[in-house]
Formats: structure tokens, C-alpha cells, sequence
């Protein structure tokens, strides 16, 4: 065994710290139950009062996600993806172990405070830093005043620690958990990093505040935030919701005083106020003056909301509220982000109300960027006040300015007794903020816009200053502090009787009654402080050990080390028992109940394994170790293997050396015919002949042994592969599809089944007999262009290699095509046959359906127009595939006709020439031309030389009357244009002598003129009329005008 030194140092051990100026900082990560899928914003903010730059690393589930470097006057604004603190609906991350949650850790201390938005929805999340974990605590949130899925309540929990237990329960309602169901009670284990959400909706009345006041405990410290995502608490009838959360404190940080200064929401809207939380039995809640109490809360979780109503205003619009109770409390504020606006009631705000006590810190130096939740906001996005509580006749200042009068001081009493602490509310703050005052102090914001508000405090969430490392990690070079600006400390340290006595000093460091401490040796310590005339206070036992001891120590072993004994580097402390902390990769380490620890390395593993064991000694500060073991594993990495051989008989020929049994080429190798022979090396089985060895199907051993003397035996099983049974030679015949005794044939895999039915064989076809018999050859081929006949060779292989050669000849054959089929014309809407000829099978198709077979004779017959085809089979089994179509005649067109008085021309085209004519039902005639044809309507028609059936056209033939005599007689009583209905762009109009028009005819009186104007019989005179027409569309329009007489005889 060899061990090595690697690493001595100094561990500091503490579990508080003061206010938020820490280094170190936990967020736990949130459920958003509102579906807002857009507006997305995350920025940690990363502010110190340290001048000298510093690093501050950034880490999610113990991964290191980023680092930045901070000093006074130069914060960090970190974006952080939503991914690593936020969840949402759709994840349902809930009510199960994640890895969201972020932590922070800073070589000095640092204030650390998250803000974060979706779209209208905002809100700030201030670190309490180690002053905000511990074991218990009770949840707090708003009571939701609306009903419905997008308003809810939540509570989540980070470890800090590995195997950290935490418990949940305590409800005060029996509530339903969103994605769980109802439940009493929630227990789960946490490593470091890891976190937990519990969620419900606000879907019953229940659930509006029953998850208020549930108990959390663990075994190890957390950080927990709580509140709504999102909440409405102002009205049951409001519309909107905003984000109202913050990071909580462990009851035992708790206060029983406090002051809280209005946000921006208007008394009257309800937004304004606080929540309370009681952590004992009977607890009374005084307000303001009062000295009757304004609610005894009657059990632990019980809570109380202070209405907006509560609040005092001061003068000029300054509204503070002071709040006792008479045991320790939870008390969160309410508040509003706008006074009024569309939609004051969803800019909801929550936030923790540090207690105040004598012992805050002096300043709060420097908050980063406290209008903006991004580094880039515009610097009106947000309307911001800062407030401030401090001791009465303080002398405060606002980055080195005393702020105006009519920011403050104002008191929170009219009892001068009551007069121990002022307020101050300044406006429109900007930029970095430094808060410094000669007495205790805290300050918050209050923050918002016309859609949503937000409020954080950020100093004082200890009633009792916390002793914290703000220098070095190991002695020496360690410094301690507390809370800076107290009139009297002295560091004490508890000797080897109990006791505390003064801590020892230097000549380099030669006081113990500063604010802060250098130690010199790992010990309890404790700081005794006094301020004014404050009770002298002691802080919380702070134990410094001696930082662990990192070492590593080398093993080498084939398969198992049985006793591996802890034992300190350096101390002379007897170990305690270990506990492995990181567990090997490649073998088991375990524990004995000797507390030794036995490793095994698992089977098949080689190389280098390491794990890590801690163990501390038996003492009041124990020393501990963290020792590596890393191990070298020697085994042999063996495996069995399988060698075949080909074989027609059964028996086959083995080189054992083929055998793959393992990848190490140094080991030395002796093949034996059996187990034991193998196990006890016998010579007798030993097989000597192990590169010829002639055998059956059987198994035979190897024994293998490397440089380190480590062994391993492993099978090799022989087994015989009988040659695949073939046809030795096969020949097709293909059909030719193009008449020139050439065919492409593809897939030849096709035909592995000519020659063998076995479907464990494989085939590949070569062109050259030496190829099939070459099995490294790559000159395969799948297809080949075959021209009349073509030999190729087939090597026909199985699964283990064995393989015989066969020959394959193609021969293509020619198809016939009929010369007696042909093309038809046939006059439309008629019927033909199509004859194949003799000599074939026949299976007739139609082109448009060629899935149906129509006919399976030389002849088929009742074919309409269209196109066809026919399968022909010769008597070589040969098929062709011969196109036939039935075509329609073309018929003639009547183009035009001509119309002359009593004289018609028809003109046609198209068809087939030469025409014959007809009108009416006369007979057909060769000439177009047609005299004396009566006034009205005919029809023309025209046939081609095919004798099809005649094309035909109607026509009028007009005449016009020039005497009209309307004397009932019979005889021209109207003048009758009626043949015009038959004609198009029809004009007919009636004048008299003046140019007046006396008649239009149309459609509808069908252009007959009864020498009356509107029923009113005209005299006999001369009358002027216009006629137009087209005796068809795009013929040469037909005018004629002139006179016509009419006489009207009484």
C-alpha cells in the first residue's frame, strides 16, 4: 500500500451568518401555475460594499453554471435561464425530487436577490443568506380571494446537505395538492442541490388558505421560499393576479416587533396590508397604539391579515403600521404597485418583514440596480421608494445624503414611549443604493408599474448578529465577523473545561475586541456584544475545525482487497468508523462491522478504479480525512468464445489460437480438453496440437495468465458447419419486352430459391467463375443487361462462412405482336368489334381501367370510342402488351349562314369532304346556296362524307311589311317583327316625322308594333323605322331603316 499526501487544510463550520451580506445564498426554485408562455425574465443580482474585486461563482445541482467578478460600485446582473429556477405548467414538476434551485457562493460576502418576471407578472426574491436556513419553518402565502386553476399557492424547499429528510404536513385544511391529490402529510429525502414543490390551485375554498401556516422540518438545513404563482388576495371579483413571493427564515430567526411603510396601492383597494403567522400557541397581535390585542392566534400556523385600514398616516401621505405580538411571528407584507390605472388590483405584491431589535446592522452597503429587474431596463420602467426603519434619532444617509425632510423621519406612534423607531419612504430611488445609519436599520423596497408590483427587504433577517467567515478557508489567514458598528465585543473560545474564556491574540493580530476575530486554532467560539443600552447579548456557539485532510493511496489487486484499514495522515485521533462517500466505478467498496473496508472489483473490469472514504476522530473537534484509494485492477478481461469450421463429414480442423477469448496480446495461453485439466493444469489433457486440432462438435479450455500472475479460464466451443446442399446448375428463359433479344435482369436474389430452399443461405452472383470462388471478392453483381444468353456463376454462403458455387444461365426468348390489330374510326355514339388475329391467348383491357379484363377471345365486339389493349401470349409462354384505339369520326361544323332577303348560304368545315345540305325536311343536296326561302324559322343541316349523323343549326329568314291598316280585318292589323326572337343584338324602333320614338321592341312584347303609343291609336301617316340584328354570335350585325304607312280607318 502506498499513500500520498495530497492536501492539509482548515474547515470552518457555521450555520448563520448576518443579514443578507453573506457568502453564501440559496434559491429555492418555484412552480409558475399561470401558463404564461411569454415575457420570460430571470436576473440575479450580485451586489457588495467589498473594494477589492472579488469572485462569485453561480451553481445549479452542484454544477458550476457561471462565475462573475463584483466589487463596490461594479454589481453583477446575471441572467439566468428559466430552466434552472422556474417550472410551469406543463412540466408538472411537482411533488417530486428536481434539481432545480440555484446556489451561490462568493470568496466575501456579497447580497444576492433574484428578480424575475413573465408578461404583466413581476416580483423579487431577496437572499436572507445562511440566516435563511434552518430546520423549521412554517409556509406562508396570500389568501386567494378568486376562484380558478390560474391562481394558487406554493411552498419550495433546496438542501444544503446530502441525505437531508424534510416533512411537510400540518395542514390546516384538508387541501388538494395540484398533480397529487389530497394528502396529510409529505416526506422526502434531498441530497445537496436537489429540491421539492408542493402546489395547489385555488379550484376549492379549501385550497384558497389552507396551505397557509403548514409546518416544514428537516434533519439538515434548507432555504425555503413561499407564497402565490399567482395570487389575488384584494377582491372576489377582481380581474388579474400578480407574483407574490420571497424567500422565508427559519422560526428560530424570528422577531415579535415590527414596522412596515406602504407600498404604492391606494387605501381603499384593499392591496395594501400584511399576513401573520403564529409559530406558538396564543399568540396576541397588537397594532399601532393598541393595547388590547387585535387577534390571539390560537395555535401554531394560525394566521391574521392586518387590513389596508390599519395603516397611519404620518403627514404628508407617509402611511407606517407597527406591529408587536408577544411571541415570535412570521409577518409578511402586502402591497400594491400602482395607486390606481386599468388594472390597479393585479400589480400584487408580497414580501418578508425582517424584526427589529437593536442589534441590526449599521448600513446596508451596496444594493445593485434597485429600480431594474434587468441591467438594460429603462430607467422609468418601474416607479421605486425606498424604505427605511431605524432607531429614533438616528442620523441616516442615502448614498452620503441626508434624505429631505419630507421623506422622514416619521414616528410609528403617537405614545412618545412607543417613539423607538422612524420611518422613511423615499421616491423615485435609482441606480445603486447605500443605506447608512449611526443606529440599527434595515431597509425594502417597494416597486411597480401599471401591471404588476413587487417589495423586498434586505438586512436584518437575525435577531442576534451571526458570527461569519469572510476571509480565507484554512489557517492561517481565516477572519471572522459579525455585525459591524456595535459599542463593545469581545471573541471568547470554550477551553478543555466548557468554559469560555477570551480568545487568544497575536503580535499580528493583537485584538479580540473588534467586530472581527483572526483564530488561531480550531475551537468553539462565541462573541459577547453590547449596544448602548441594549442588553449584552452573546451570539450562537460558532465551531472552527480543523479542515479536512484530502489523501489518496494506491492498491493493486486481480480481483478483491478484504481489509483496508483507515489510519490519519497527519492526526494522531483514533478513526472513527468510515463511510464511503464516492463509490467505486468498476467494483463494490464496502464497510465491515470491523469498520474496515473491503473492495471487489466486478467481473471484467481492468485498469485503474478509484472511490472515496471519510472517516473523523474520536474527539470534541474531530479531525477528519478524505482518502481516495485508487486501485489497479490486474484481472484477466476474459470471454468465452465459439470457432467454426466447414465440414461435409462432421469432423473439422480448429486453430485454437483463433479463438477471441481476450484483447490482452501479453498473456500466455495453454489449451486444455477439459475443466479440470484446465483448473489443475494436467498435462495429460493438455492439447498440444492446438493450431491442428482435428475434432467433432465439442468444448474445449483455456488457461490464461498475465504478467501479474493473474488468471482466468475460459470455454471455446467448436462447432461444424455442414456445406449448404445446392442445385449445382440452373438455366431460365426471360422474356424480351422490346423485340432486340436484349433484357435488363434485376434482383438476381431472386433466384437463390432455383437452387436452393434453405433460407439460412445467402447468394451472390459474379460474372466470373473466379470471383464466386474468390470469398474476398467484391465483384458481385445484382443486375446484368443479358443480350440473347449470358452465363453467371453463384456462390451460395452461410451464416458461418461455408459456401458452394453454382452456374446460372439467362436465355431470353422473343414475344409476337399481332399485324392484324389496327386502329378504327367510328362515326360517335356508335359501337365496333377489334380483331387480334390467331395464334395468341388473348386478355383484353380498357386503358382507363387496366385492372379489369374485358374480353378473352380474338375477337370482341360492342366496343364504344376510347383507347385499349391485349395482352398476347405466343406459344413461348412469351406475353406483349399491344396498344389498340377506337377513335370518333370528326363531324362537320356549320361556321355560318348567310342570309340574303330570301336567299341562304350555309358554310361549314371540318369533317371529312365533301358535304351535302339540307333546310328543314328537304331533301340533301351538294350545293350550299338555298333562294326563295320563306320568311320565319328554319334549320339547316349538313353531312360529311362519312355519313355520320347530320349537324344542324336554326336560322330565321326576317321580311319586312310596310303597310300597316289595325282594322281587325286579319290582314296587316300589326306590323310583325316576331322572327327577331330568334335573332341576337336585336333592335326595332318606331319614329315619326319629328324624330319622336313612338315604340321600342324587345323580348317581351316580341317586336310586334300595333301602330298604337301607350294603347292610343295614331293617325294614318308615314312613320320612320330602325332595324338591327345578328343572325348568330360574331356574324356581321344586319341594319335596315325606312318607312312604313299606316292607316287607321273608322
Amino acid at each position: 500500500m502506498k499513500k500520498a499526501l495530497q492536501i492539509l487544510i482548515f474547515l470552518i463550520f457555521s450555520i448563520k451568518s448576518f443579514a443578507q451580506l453573506d457568502r453564501e445564498h440559496w434559491f429555492a426554485p418555484m412552480y409558475d401555475g399561470q401558463s404564461n408562455h411569454s415575457g420570460y425574465e430571470q436576473f440575479l443580482h450580485l451586489s457588495t460594499n467589498e473594494i477589492t474585486p472579488f469572485t462569485v461563482s453561480i451553481y445549479n445541482n452542484n454544477t458550476l453554471i457561471e462565475q462573475r467578478t463584483i466589487s463596490k460600485g461594479s454589481p453583477a446582473v446575471v441572467e439566468i435561464p428559466r430552466n434552472y429556477i422556474i417550472t410551469d405548467d406543463d412540466s408538472y414538476e411537482l411533488n417530486m425530487v428536481i434539481t432545480k434551485g440555484l446556489y451561490v457562493k462568493g470568496d466575501r460576502p456579497l447580497f444576492a436577490n433574484l428578480r424575475f418576471g413573465v408578461t404583466n407578472h413581476s416580483e423579487i426574491i431577496t437572499s436572507k443568506g445562511t440566516a435563511g436556513i434552518g430546520t423549521d419553518f412554517y409556509t406562508v402565502m396570500a389568501p386567494n380571494a378568486l376562484n380558478g386553476y390560474g391562481f394558487g399557492a406554493s411552498a419550495s424547499v433546496l438542501a444544503t446537505e446530502d441525505n437531508t429528510t424534510v416533512t411537510i404536513g400540518g395542514f390546516k385544511k384538508n387541501i388538494d395538492f395540484n398533480t397529487y391529490g389530497f394528502a396529510t402529510e409529505f416526506t422526502f429525502k434531498l441530497n445537496k442541490g436537489e429540491a421539492y414543490i408542493l402546489d395547489v390551485r385555488s379550484t376549492n375554498p379549501n385550497n384558497w388558505d389552507g396551505f397557509i401556516g403548514a409546518k416544514v422540518t428537516s434533519d439538515k438545513p434548507i432555504s425555503m421560499s413561499n407564497g402565490n404563482f399567482n395570487g389575488q388576495y384584494a377582491s372576489s371579483t377582481a380581474i388579474g393576479s400578480d407574483i407574490l413571493m420571497d424567500q422565508s427564515v427559519p422560526v428560530n430567526k424570528l422577531g415579535d416587533e415590527f414596522v412596515i411603510v406602504k407600498g404604492y396601492g391606494k387605501i381603499g383597494n384593499n392591496m395594501e396590508g400584511a399576513i401573520i403567522v403564529a409559530t406558538q400557541k396564543n399568540t396576541s397581535i397588537y397594532l399601532n397604539d393598541d393595547v388590547i390585542p387585535v387577534k390571539v392566534l390560537a395555535n401554531e400556523g394560525d394566521y391574521y391579515r392586518v387590513e389596508e385600514t390599519k395603516y397611519v398616516d404620518r403627514g404628508n401621505g407617509h402611511y407606517n403600521l407597527h406591529i408587536k405580538t408577544d411571541k415570535n411571528t412570521y409577518v409578511y407584507q402586502l402591497l400594491g404597485g400602482v395607486e390606481g390605472g386599468d388594472s390597479p388590483l393585479a400589480t400584487g405584491g408580497m414580501n418578508y418583514i425582517p424584526p427589529l431589535n437593536c442589534y441590526l446592522p449599521r448600513k446596508i452597503d451596496e444594493i445593485s440596480y434597485i429600480n431594474k429587474i434587468q441591467e438594460t431596463d429603462d430607467e422609468d420602467r418601474f416607479v421605486t421608494k425606498l424604505n427605511i426603519i431605524t432607531e429614533k434619532g438616528a442620523k441616516v444617509k442615502v448614498n452620503g445624503v441626508i434624505p429631505s425632510s419630507a421623506y422622514g423621519p416619521y414616528d410609528i406612534s403617537n405614545i412618545a414611549a412607543n417613539q423607538q423607531w422612524v420611518s422613511y419612504s423615499i421616491p423615485g430611488v435609482k441606480g445603486n443604493i447605500t443605506v447608512v445609519s449611526d443606529k440599527a436599520v434595515t431597509a425594502g423596497i417597494a416597486s411597480g408599474n401599471g401591471a404588476f408590483g413587487y417589495g423586498g427587504y434586505f438586512a436584518g433577517f437575525s435577531s442576534i448578529p451571526l458570527i461569519l467567515k469572510t476571509e480565507g478557508e484554512c489557517l492561517p489567514g481565516v477572519k471572522l465577523e459579525v455585525t459591524e458598528g456595535f459599542d463593545f465585543y469581545q471573541w471568547e473560545i470554550k477551553n478543555e473545561l466548557g468554559i469560555f474564556v477570551n480568545a487568544p491574540v497575536t503580535t499580528e493580530h493583537p485584538s479580540n475586541k473588534m467586530f472581527y476575530y483572526y483564530p488561531q486554532k480550531a475551537g468553539v467560539y462565541r462573541v459577547r456584544i453590547q449596544q448602548g443600552s441594549c442588553l449584552e447579548i452573546k451570539t450562537d456557539e460558532f465551531k472552527f475545525y480543523n479542515c479536512t485532510t484530502y489523501t489518496n493511496v494506491n492498491y493493486e489487486t486481480c480481483t478483491e482487497i478484504s481489509d483496508i484499514t483507515p489510519e490519519f495522515s497527519l492526526s494522531s485521533q483514533t478513526p472513527g468508523i468510515p463511510t464511503i462517500t464516492e463509490q467505486a466505478k468498476k467494483g463494490l467498496a464496502e464497510v465491515l462491522p470491523n469498520g474496515h473496508i473491503k473492495y471487489t472489483a466486478n467481473s471484467g473490469e481492468s485498469g485503474v478504479d478509484t472511490f472515496k472514504f471519510s472517516f473523523c476522530g474520536k474527539d470534541v473537534l474531530p479531525d477528519c480525512e478524505i482518502i481516495q484509494a485508487t486501485i489497479q485492477i490486474n484481472q484477466i478481461v476474459g470471454k468465452d468464445d465459439i470457432l467454426t469450421e466447414c465440414t461435409s463429414t462432421g469432423i473439422a480442423e480448429y486453430d485454437l489460437r483463433k479463438a477471441n477469448v481476450t484483447s490482452d496480446s501479453s498473456v500466455k495461453k495453454v489449451y486444455y480438453k477439459t475443466l479440470i485439466g484446465a483448473q489443475f493444469e494436467i498435462d495429460s489433457d493438455e492439447i498440444k496440437n492446438f493450431t491442428e486440432y482435428s475434432s467433432a462438435d465439442a468444448t474445449v479450455y483455456v488457461r490464461i495468465k498475465n504478467s501479474k500472475n493473474c488468471t482466468a479460464i475460459q470455454k471455446i466451443a467448436l462447432k461444424t458447419i455442414f456445406f449448404p446442399v445446392i442445385n449445382t446448375s440452373i438455366t431460365v428463359e426471360e422474356c424480351d419486352d422490346d423485340f432486340d433479344s436484349q433484357k435488363l435482369i434485376q434482383n438476381l436474389d431472386n433466384y437463390k430459391v432455383l437452387f436452393t430452399n434453405d433460407s439460412s443461405v445467402s447468394a451472390k452472383f459474379y460474372v466470373k467463375r473466379s470471383d464466386a470462388q474468390d470469398l474476398a471478392s467484391i465483384n458481385n453483381i445484382n443486375e446484368i443487361n443479358v443480350n440473347r444468353q449470358q452465363l453467371l456463376y453463384v456462390r451460395l454462403y452461410n451464416a458461418a462462412g461455408c459456401s458452394s458455387v453454382a452456374e446460372f444461365t439467362i436465355k431470353i426468348k422473343l414475344p409476337k405482336k399481332s399485324d392484324t390489330l389496327a386502329d378504327k374510326t367510328i362515326c360517335p355514339e356508335t359501337k365496333t368489334y377489334l380483331d387480334a388475329g390467331e395464334g395468341f391467348t388473348y386478355k383484353w383491357y380498357r386503358e382507363s381501367d387496366p385492372g379489369t379484363m374485358i374480353g378473352d377471345s380474338q375477337v370482341i365486339d360492342g366496343l364504344e370510342i376510347g383507347k385499349y389493349f391485349v395482352i398476347l401470349t405466343a406459344p413461348n409462354n412469351c406475353p406483349y402488351k399491344q396498344s389498340v384505339e377506337i377513335k370518333a369520326a370528326e363531324l362537320p361544323e356549320i361556321e355560318s349562314i348567310e342570309i340574303n332577303g330570301s336567299t341562304v348560304k350555309i358554310n361549314a368545315r371540318g369533317g371529312v369532304k365533301p358535304y351535302k345540305y339540307a333546310i328543314d325536311n328537304g331533301s340533301y343536296q351538294d350545293s350550299n346556296i338555298f333562294t326563295d326561302v320563306s320568311p320565319g324559322l328554319h334549320k339547316a343541316y349538313v353531312i360529311s362524307a362519312n355519313d355520320c349523323d347530320p349537324v344542324e343549326k336554326e336560322f330565321s329568314v326576317i321580311k319586312i311589311y310596310n303597310l300597316v291598316t289595325p282594322n281587325n280585318d286579319g290582314v296587316n292589323d300589326v306590323l310583325d317583327m316576331s322572327n327577331l326572337d330568334f335573332k341576337k343584338n336585336v333592335k326595332f324602333q318606331i319614329f315619326d316625322r319629328e324624330g319622336k320614338k313612338l315604340f321600342e321592341g324587345n323580348a317581351t312584347n316580341h317586336y310586334i308594333w300595333d301602330g298604337k303609343q301607350n294603347g292610343k291609336s295614331l293617325p294614318s301617316s308615314s312613320y320612320w323605322y330602325i332595324l338591327e340584328w345578328q343572325d348568330f354570335e360574331n356574324s356581321t350585325p344586319v341594319k335596315y331603316t325606312g318607312w312604313v304607312l299606316l292607316k287607321n280607318r273608322t
